[in-house]
């Protein structure tokens, strides 16, 4: 109710209809070591993509604490849900094993929903607005899971989604994270 008409073919569906996992991160901060696992921070993530290089390590024995409820695998999308930075969505690349560190969720789509196109549509300007009005906590700010399960997310036909989350991809990749060219 109170959500904006669609085109033909779209529909309104929420997080938690649109996904077969929806998973908090623990509520702690792993070890990190010198060599290891990605344990991925809010640091780690900018819209569309998780920067690895950058992600601290964890050992294989924190590693599978920091997987007991899911392990993150290729296609999952990871959410940036508490901090300065929350808000923020990439999703996991082929191969490689990674985890989540504090303040992170993660999302599995059902197989109907382009795991891009889904994650996407966490980093619009719809989804934020969304999560600013529910943003609790002053010292550090963090979005509510209960909340987040429902965001009213737009559906595009399958086609759709595959097209444009490639163009959407295409252009963040050109035009940078703001969506324009850089100045001369």
């Amino acid at each position: 109710e109170g959500l904006p008409e669609l085109p033909e073919g779209w529909c309104w569906a929420s997080v938690e209809e649109l996904c077969t996992h929806v998973v908090d991160c623990l509520h702690r901060t792993p070890t990190y070591v010198s060599d290891g696992f990605p344990a991925i921070r809010t640091a780690d993530v900018v819209p569309g993509r998780l920067l690895l290089k950058q992600a601290r390590l964890v050992d294989h024995a924190t590693y599978l604490e920091q997987v007991e409820r899911l392990e993150p695998a290729s296609g999952d999308v990871v959410y940036t849900r508490e901090g300065e930075r929350y808000g923020i969505a990439a999703t996991v690349p082929f191969g490689g094993r990674l985890c989540l560190s504090q303040r992170m969720m993660i999302f599995r789509t059902v197989p109907t929903i382009e795991p891009d196109y889904f994650m996407w549509v966490l980093n619009s300007p719809w989804v934020y607005q969304l999560a600013t009005k529910d943003v609790m906590g002053s010292t550090s700010p963090h979005v509510n899971i209960r909340s987040i399960k429902r965001f009213p997310v737009p559906i595009a036909t399958a086609q759709e989604q595959v097209q444009l989350a490639k163009a959407i991809t295409d252009a963040h990749e050109l035009f940078g994270a703001g969506g324009f060219a850089p100045a001369p």
